[in-house]
Parts: C-alpha cells; structure tokens; sequence
C-alpha cells in the first residue's frame, strides 16, 4: 500500500512540471490520447499527505492576467478665473464635493460645481444656455429653489442671493465669472501648483475623480477580450481579488523602446528610439471601494475572460496523475477504496482542468495532494 502511495506521488511529481508547461504555453484545448485498460481498484491508502476534493461541475473560465495600476485616474489641471492673489488652497489628497470650497482669492471662496461646460463669463438674470442650465441644477441640489430649465429668471437670483449670504459673498443675485468652477464631479486633489500669496490667474491645483480605478493596456491581438460593461477580477497587493467592470477603451500610442529598456531603438528599426505601437487602454471601475482598503496607488493584476467553457467537469491540476502507458487519470475515492479513471483533458483555467471520461460523474470523491 505504501508503495502505491509512494508510486502516485512521484506520478504527480512527475507531471507538475509537464501539466505547468502545457498551461503557461496556452493550452486552451489539450486533449491527450489515452492508452486502454480497465480502471484498477486498492485500498485506499491511509495518510495524511493527500486528501479529497468532489469533481466539480460548472462553467469554466479561460483568463488572460495582465498587469495594471489602481489609482485616481489622469489628472486634470484647474486654472484660476480670477485676478488676485492666492489666500487658501485645499491639501493634497482631499476631497472637494458639490458647493465646497476649492481655492480662496483675495479671502473670497471660490466654489466647485457639477458640469461639463465652463464658466466663461457672469451670469445673470436673462441669460440662457448649457451653463445656466447647470447653475439651476447645482442650485437646487445645494438646496436652493432655482428652476428646471437653462434660463437665469428671477427664481434663480432669488436661489442665487441666498446663497451667496450663506457663503458669506457679497448679494448681488449675479454669478461673477471665477466664483464659480464647474467640474466633473466630486474630485480628489493630486497637487498644488501654486502657493498661498501668488497670483490667482496662472494653474492652482490638479485633481483627479475621488474613486479609485484600474487602468490596464493590452495589445491590439488581445483588443477583444476587453468590452465596455464586462466584469473582470482585479487582483490586488497581496492576492486579494476584487471585481471590477470596464467602462472605457481607448486606442493609445506608446513608445515601444522605452517600454523595452532599449533607448537605442528595437531591432529592426533605424536606432532612432522613436518606434511608436499601438495599444488598447482599458479603465476599470471598482464598485466596492471599501474592499480597497487603504490603498491609493498600487500595482495590480487584472484577469480578463478570454473563453468559458459552459456545463464541464472540472478537477484541480493537481489531483491528476500519470498513468502506466501513457495518458492521465484521477484517483477516485469510493468508501475505504480508491481507483484509478481514465480522463481526457480540456481547458486549463487558473489551477483547474477540464476533464472529460465516461466513469465520471459531478461529486464523486477525487484525491488531490495536501
């Protein structure tokens, strides 16, 4: 009996390093001739070194891992709207949201507001247009009752003069250009570039959105294994997996020298280090911040579904052994006895295989090495 355990493990040792090759070269669909025989039949052995885990039976998923970065996203530049001089700035890392202070010129607050479209000039009573429209809607999500609709009536400078009261602003029920930054959406400062007693009108801070992303480039072969609304696995410092969905894809040049190490330029190539290559740059969005923990910047893997294999049967890698002859089999454990069936494998997929074979059937005990 020992001998027979003794044998089993060195089969296992024997094909760890075969079954890692055949994975790591993309065997996507091994199927490996068996020889034939009967299935044989023993006691199992008892020990401590191996134990059982049932056949599965599922949807098997082929994954791509490619690396990534988690972190704020690109960041944006804000410019200053006012003449002036700088008298408060936010720190770095800080969150701005809807009706917040950004910056303070001459002691004056200068506040953030949602929208797409700048502030370019002051507004007043009788003024219509997409920055009027934004104004009634931050008016009246800060709580004022400005009206629906993209034209500054007189609802909206009785919202506008009550709040400026609250801030603290001089009451004029008008919107002076630069009291007023319209922005994304909730940000996060990345960093100053400017300092308290400068001139207002030059770039004040960067910032990026306030959530966490993951970013990831793949080649134009691989183009296809990213689409918009998809949900991929985020592996994070440490092994710890998060999911994620796609919500951009975006076509970007890089420059394939520098990403090899080679600033004489890559084989082939004039030597001028300039090779340009195009990728595919993909944006993650992670619903569940809080599983991030506290981590702001980090490397990160993302796997990404390259195939799934609907209602197979599946096993470890491990729990396969090599059998007399050729091929490869599972040691199925029935009661107190233990007996060697025949497979044939299909899809490797992160640690497990699919097998296929007509002894086998979903939940049956298989043994796999501790």
């Amino acid at each position: 009996m020992a001998d027979k355990q003794h044998a089993a493990s060195r089969r296992r040792r024997r094909i760890a390093t075969g079954i890692v090759v055949i994975a790591a070269a993309g065997a996507v669909s091994a199927t490996l001739a068996l020889s034939g025989g009967d299935s044989t039949s023993a006691k199992a052995p008892q020990t401590t070194s191996t134990s059982t885990v049932p056949l599965g039976k599922g949807d098997l998923p082929a994954t791509k891992k490619v690396a990534g970065s988690l972190g704020h996203g690109d960041p944006t530049t804000l410019g200053g709207g006012l003449e002036g001089t700088l008298t408060w700035l936010p720190k770095v890392g800080e969150t701005i949201t809807r009706g917040e202070t950004l910056y303070k010129v001459d002691n004056r607050p200068v506040t953030a507001m949602y929208g797409s479209t700048p502030m370019y000039r002051d507004l007043k009573q009788g003024h219509e247009g997409p920055d009027v429209e934004q104004l009634n809607e931050n008016l009246r999500a800060l709580g004022y009752g400005a009206p629906l609709g993209d034209t500054y009536t007189a609802d909206t400078e009785s919202a506008v003069r009550a709040r400026q009261k609250a801030r603290g602003l001089k009451v004029t029920g008008t919107v002076e250009k630069g009291l007023v930054a319209f922005v994304p959406g909730a940000l996060r400062v990345a960093e100053l570039k400017a300092r308290t007693g400068a001139a207002a009108a030059e770039d004040i801070l960067t910032f990026t959105g306030r959530e966490r992303s993951a970013t990831a480039k793949l080649p134009l072969s691989d183009q296809k294994l990213a689409r918009k609304g998809d949900t991929v696995d985020v592996v994070l410092p440490g092994g710890k997996t998060v999911k994620g969905r796609v919500t951009d894809i975006e076509t970007v040049s890089s420059d394939a020298s520098d990403e090899k190490g080679d600033p004489g330029g890559t084989e082939g190539s004039d030597g001028g280090g300039d090779e340009k290559k195009s990728e595919v740059k993909v944006t993650i969005k992670i619903p569940d911040q809080k599983s991030l923990g506290d981590l702001q910047k980090a490397a990160v893997d993302v796997d990404f579904t390259s195939e799934v294999r609907k209602n197979v049967l599946y096993v470890p890698v491990t729990a396969l052994v090599a059998r007399t002859g050729g091929g490869y089999g599972l040691e199925v454990v029935d009661g107190d006895t233990t007996r060697t069936v025949p497979v044939q494998l299909g899809m490797f997929s992160n640690g497990q295989v699919e097998v296929k074979g007509k002894d086998l059937r979903p939940g049956m005990k298989v043994s796999v090495p501790q």
